[in-house]
């Protein structure tokens, strides 16, 4: 399998980009630990594959249209300390 078959093939059966597709699981996967962590943005970044963190807040942002960290105000979930 030679990159450009697999690039093509992918982009018919999914209907995005391979590179498409990848940042859509990691703006997903932030949205979820912003939502139901208290992870430092920085940690979530580094956890999703970004080094440097200020990268990685300008990719969420273009993407969902706010800040991390507005997101993760507005759609916190309330973690219960027991």
């Amino acid at each position: 399998l030679n990159a450009s078959y697999l690039s093509s093939t992918f982009s018919k059966e999914v209907g995005v980009t391979i590179s498409d597709y990848l940042l859509q699981l990691r703006i997903s996967k932030a949205k979820e630990l912003l939502r139901t962590t208290n992870l430092k943005i920085e940690t979530i970044a580094k956890q999703l594959g970004y080094e440097n963190p200020r990268y990685f807040h300008q990719v969420f942002k273009k993407h969902v249209s706010t800040t991390p960290n507005k997101y993760r105000a507005e759609h916190a979930i309330k973690l219960e300390h027991f």
